[in-house]
């Protein structure tokens, strides 16, 4: 049996925990697995970041073997720790559940030491296991501080922009559905005042002012229940389907047939589109937002009024394709703030075009495409057209 100073034995230990960071990260998943119910792909779904725990275990043992240094000044320590804090967040853990991962952390690497101290014949002075443990606290410690400052920072970053975003959508309903509301109360009173068929032409544009009424209210309450949707939980959400990219487009297509008809604007689908798996609500979303859009801002001076769904590659992965129209177009400003909820690039022209809306279908359509893992981007020439273009992925969706 051997004896072992203080410093030797924080440096044997160290040296081990080092050594065994990957064996020891494996027991910690383990654990993990089993006293938290999640699974180890839902905490770190890729190699890149289930790497994270082994290397910070590698700078905790480091911390260790060098009592003179402080694990809060490592920068790479701070820095893993902020991601696995950012991670978490998006993976809509709890900080209980942070705190139980680092305590388990904690407990592991003090059984490390002492099977350690046994196996190599270790005998070591009480305040020389006291000292190594403490240091082994402190890492710990100052890593789950960091993690959990970061997960709070964005928690509290969210719900402020969730709150900003409902008193703004709160105004806007109440702004939107007081004009059609008026309009239904104005045109109910005075029809009425008007008895039998003495003025049928004016009952007539009355009974038209309160359908369009009514239609703009459908569609506002349409639009609500789309926006709750895309924050849904999981399990009401539409499932992920193989389904032809073909079909959704044509089946968007056939939803929007009347208003493309009233502007004339001709609708064509590529036959090559190809088969995609994906939650096929979100996909719908994308499609017919995008399609909608393209209707509305149509250019009424043109003879010839189109909007086109069509393949620009496919591979094994992904599959990219645009919907591309012949327009209003968009000044660079516009093709800035289009996704941005609220704003309507083309408002001061609505009565030309005979357009209403909340300035929220791009805003949509960008959640729907970040939800099902895809990219869009947007090309617009002012007076000649608008090109979205979506790259996604073509294999199995996990939610």
């Amino acid at each position: 049996m051997s004896t072992a100073t203080h410093e030797n034995f924080s440096a044997v230990i160290a040296a081990r925990i080092e050594s065994e960071r990957h064996g020891l990260a494996a027991r910690w998943l383990d654990r993990l697995v089993a006293v938290i119910p999640v699974r180890p792909l839902a905490v770190f779904p890729s190699e890149a970041l289930l790497d994270h725990i082994p290397e910070l275990i590698k700078e905790i043992a480091r911390f260790v073997a060098a009592p003179e240094e402080e694990i809060a000044g490592n920068t790479f320590v701070v820095a893993k720790a902020r991601e696995l804090g950012e991670l978490r967040h998006e993976q809509h853990a709890s900080v209980h559940q942070l705190l139980r991962e680092y305590e388990l952390l904690r407990s592991i690497l003090e059984t490390f030491v002492g099977e350690q101290a046994e196996d190599l014949r270790l005998a070591p002075h009480l305040t020389q296991v006291i000292g190594c443990l403490r240091r082994i606290n402190q890492g710990v410690a100052i890593l789950t501080q960091t993690t959990v400052d970061t997960f709070v920072e964005r928690y509290t970053q969210t719900i402020d922009d969730q709150t900003a975003r409902l008193i703004g959508f709160n105004r806007m309903v109440s702004h939107e559905l007081r004009q059609p509301l008026g309009a239904l109360q104005t045109a109910s009173s005075l029809l009425r005042q008007i008895s039998g068929d003495t003025d049928a032409e004016r009952r007539q544009r009355l009974v038209a002012a309160v359908e369009r009424s009514a239609l703009r209210m459908v569609e506002l309450v349409s639009t609500i229940t789309k926006m709750s949707g895309l924050t849904a939980p999981d399990d009401t959400k539409p499932g992920v389907q193989r389904i032809s990219l073909i079909t959704v487009a044509q089946e968007a297509a056939r939803q929007l047939r009347d208003s493309a008809g009233e502007r004339d604007v001709q609708i064509d689908v590529a036959p090559d589109l190809p088969d995609v798996t994906v939650d096929v609500g979100q996909l719908e979303l994308v499609v017919t937002n995008l399609l909608s859009n393209a209707i509305k801002y149509s250019d009424p001076a043109k003879s010839q009024r189109r909007v086109e769904v069509s393949l620009v590659h496919v591979n094994d992965s992904t599959c990219t394709f645009r919907v591309r129209d012949n327009g209003l177009g968009m000044t660079p400003e516009q093709v800035h703030n289009v996704f941005t909820p609220f704003y309507r690039g083309h408002a001061n022209r609505d009565k030309e075009l005979g357009v209403e809306g909340l300035g929220l279908g791009l805003s949509i359509v960008q959640d729907c495409a970040r939800a099902i893992g895809a990219s869009i981007e947007v090309e617009s020439t002012l007076g000649e057209s608008t090109t979205f273009t979506i790259t996604m992925p073509v294999g199995t969706y996990s939610k």
